[in-house]
């Protein structure tokens, strides 16, 4: 209904979008954040909503280009960051995704996906130990 009522309202877009990554409708995220884009084709959001579709529906490499663009447009994006990184670990770019994870970090020092990510990553590497002594 909010969409019927404004359907070039790109917040509306953003929004739909979301929901359809919810319910894992990924062509329907990636087309209503594409929708908004071409309203509004700065909007960084877009390009990290499309990237996390992108990266369910296993094209990882098209994520992290939409990750980049994300995060070329708005610098500060934490989430995007956080993101990114947890792409890189599943292309085996261990290094790329703990800097990452560390840029996420240092704009939002609470963000629990970065941390996790961060675990992860020093698991992957053999450094739990090093986990389990920052505690």
């Amino acid at each position: 209904m909010v969409y019927q009522r404004n359907p070039l309202r790109t917040d509306n877009l953003l929004l739909i979008g979301a929901i359809y990554y919810q319910l894992q409708e990924y062509d329907m995220c990636i087309a209503r954040n594409e929708e908004a884009l071409r309203i509004q084709p700065q909007f960084a959001e877009c390009y990290g909503n499309m990237a996390n579709a992108w990266k369910e529906k296993g094209d990882t490499d098209r994520a992290i280009r939409y990750y980049l663009i994300a995060i070329e447009l708005r610098p500060n994006f934490a989430d995007a960051w956080s993101n990114l990184a947890s792409a890189y670990m599943r292309k085996g770019r261990l290094s790329e995704a703990t800097q990452c994870c560390q840029q996420a970090l240092s704009l939002n020092p609470l963000l629990v996906d970065a941390h996790s990510n961060l675990g992860n990553l020093m698991k992957a590497q053999g450094l739990i130990h090093e986990v389990s002594l920052s505690n």
